[in-house]
């Protein structure tokens, strides 16, 4: 029931692609309702990445660097959407797209170019492909106010 929901939540939203976006703060603090948000702890002076989802901590990390601009607010959304996944999963240590991939795919290839889903598809384990790739089609296109509702049904 909550999948066809978020389905449809999701495949109506406006593209945002990256950029700054007001309502980002409101969902770092939606986001630790449901997990541990950390912006620019100690694991980020290594800067291997720029966000990260740990599952079995249930933590966001943010690494924003020296500014804070519109690639930061894309990784908050992508990094939240990860909560949401673990969420609907429904399990302890699993992230599942929200998205059946039938519905998925079509709507990754309309938005990311073919040159970042090949990126996408090298740099994950093929057990996390699914979900990256809706991660990032999410950050792409959808508010951090919609994302926001969408966390508080799936989490909530």
């Amino acid at each position: 029931m909550i999948k066809a929901l978020l389905s449809t939540v999701l495949l109506m939203a406006a593209p945002v692609y990256a950029k700054v976006d007001p309502n980002t703060p409101a969902l770092v603090e939606a986001a630790r309702e449901y997990a541990t948000v950390i912006i620019d702890g100690p694991e980020c002076a290594k800067r291997e990445y720029m966000g990260a989802f740990s599952l079995s901590a249930r933590t966001i990390e943010i690494c924003t660097g020296e500014s804070y601009g519109p690639e930061d607010h894309d990784t908050i959304r992508h990094e939240v959407w990860h909560l949401v996944q673990h969420c609907v999963a429904n399990q302890e240590n699993r992230l599942e797209p929200v998205l059946p991939e039938e519905d998925l795919m079509p709507w990754v290839e309309a938005v990311l170019s073919r040159r970042r889903i090949e990126w996408i598809s090298w740099n994950y384990p093929a057990s996390h492909l699914l979900s990256e790739l809706e991660a990032y089609t999410v950050a792409q296109t959808v508010s951090a106010e919609k994302i926001a509702e969408i966390l508080t049904k799936a989490c909530g």
